[in-house]
């Protein structure tokens, strides 16, 4: 009870005594916030709010009494509202927009006798909710991700052990699974993020190196490396003009603790520059909102100094807008649940979604953001030099890698040599069998000539 009540103490002088810098206007000011969830496991994962139809959406997961997840969500219009179920059992996927339908992809899954089964189901909202729709039960498929291709279909993809896979949504039913590519292991896919007329899949090797891929009307490109070196972890990938931004938490090479880095393409990629520095308490998180006006405001979780512990987690930013601010303090809660933020723009605030440590409970921030002149530019960001990560010893392939490569590189050869063994084992089988009845008739013969009675003696 004493521990409920420091909280809402806490969160009360949030919402009536905003943090700001002592030295310089803050861009974003909290308004308000409140609490979304009453009790530690009503909310266990939610994803980044989006805007449909002039409301905010706010899609997450329940966990029950008996560990099934339900999937919910609230909007929000000035008001959160209370919370509505989309589906009483599932993980959730994503949800899409489509020729003004709102459509909700979830996943469900049951052991089967050798492998989990998963039906990918969906409803649609236009005017009214449709009911549930699953397809046929699929083998384990992974994560999955759902994203519009270039030709503005909708790809339900995954990667699973030596193949990356999909299938096209027809609008009431998903086409046939397709094969997209094969990969000599496992490459798992992070991130699907559609940009201009490509849609870019970033993932991850066995070796936990990050690559990325396109895809567009010509097909799938070949592998290009983004990040190779310092135990690499992607957190979030956005679009600024005409170029595209990818952040990820990096090793420097001088440093046992994580970084917060970023990289631009723009026909090439720039060098890696450091978001958040250990020396600024940098912990974890990387959540990037692009705004109406153009900015792009990078959250994480972090504290004022690495050295004291326990650590008051807060969120810390930075803002965007061709050149980068100095870091800013956005809270001063109750401790901070590491990487649990997301944010989203709504009616010219920012709405930041966020998880108490001690209570689990989860609350929302509301934020003004202030015009872009208000921020004070920092100018260049450091370069980081990620750490060399010690050389894998060499990975066998496996034995069905190993077969895939022969059956590919000798298949003709074992064509001819099957029809051939075919054509022999036929041969053989005629020539027993014609063995076999020429022996049955010999040894037939053999028993007439023994049974053939001997002519009687005339009796004297």
């Amino acid at each position: 009870m004493l521990r409920n009540l420091c909280v809402f103490i806490a969160v009360v002088m949030l919402m009536y005594c905003p943090v700001q810098s002592d030295d310089m206007e803050t861009p974003l000011t909290i308004e308000k916030t409140e609490a979304l969830t009453e009790w530690d496991y009503e909310m266990v994962t939610w994803w980044s709010p989006f805007v449909y139809n002039g409301v905010l959406w706010l899609i997450y997961e329940e966990m029950t009494f008996d560990n099934k997840k339900i999937v919910k969500y609230k909007t929000y219009t000035g008001e959160w509202s209370s919370p509505q179920i989309v589906s009483d059992v599932g993980n959730f996927i994503a949800a899409v927009e489509d020729s003004g339908t709102l459509l909700f992809f979830w996943s469900t899954s049951e052991k089967g006798e050798l492998e989990m089964i998963k039906d990918i189901c969906f409803r649609t909202l236009a005017e009214t909710w449709s009911q549930p729709s699953c397809a046929d039960a699929e083998p384990y498929i992974g994560d999955q991700f759902v994203v519009k291709a270039p030709e503005g279909k909708i790809w339900l993809l995954w990667s699973r052990r030596g193949f990356w896979e999909y299938q096209v949504f027809q609008g009431d039913h998903w086409g046939e699974k397709q094969v997209l590519t094969t990969t000599e292991e496992y490459d798992k896919i992070l991130k699907v993020f559609p940009w201009e007329d490509e849609v870019w899949i970033f993932y991850e090797t066995e070796t936990s190196d990050i690559y990325y891929r396109t895809v567009d009307n010509d097909g799938l490109s070949d592998p290009y490396p983004l990040m190779t070196e310092g135990y690499p972890y992607l957190y979030d990938v956005v679009q600024y003009g005409t170029t595209l931004m990818v952040f990820l938490e990096v090793q420097g090479q001088e440093t046992e603790q994580k970084t917060l880095v970023y990289t631009a393409y723009d026909k090439e990629w720039t060098p890696i520059q450091a978001v958040a520095t250990p020396e600024e308490g940098f912990l974890s998180g990387g959540s990037a909102v692009t705004t109406s006006d153009g900015r792009i405001f990078v959250f994480w979780n972090g504290t004022e100094d690495l050295e004291v512990e326990p650590w008051e987690v807060d969120i810390f930013y930075r803002v965007y807008d061709g050149n980068w601010s100095h870091v800013y303090k956005l809270t001063d809660t109750p401790e901070v649940w590491e990487a649990s933020m997301t944010a989203a723009e709504y009616n010219d605030e920012l709405v930041i979604v966020w998880r108490e440590k001690e209570s689990l409970i989860v609350y929302a921030s509301h934020a003004h953001a202030g015009e872009g002149g208000d921020i004070e530019e920092q100018g260049e960001l450091e370069q980081v030099t990620p750490k060399e990560e010690p050389e894998e010893p060499e990975k066998k392939p496996s034995i069905l890698f190993k077969v895939k490569k022969y059956v590919e590189r000798y298949l003709s050869l074992i064509v001819v040599v099957g029809v051939l063994a075919a054509l022999s084992g036929v041969y053989i089988v005629k020539k027993r069998i014609s063995s076999k009845e020429e022996v049955k008739e010999v040894r037939l013969g053999e028993r007439r000539k023994k049974r053939k009675p001997e002519k009687r003696k005339k009796g004297k």
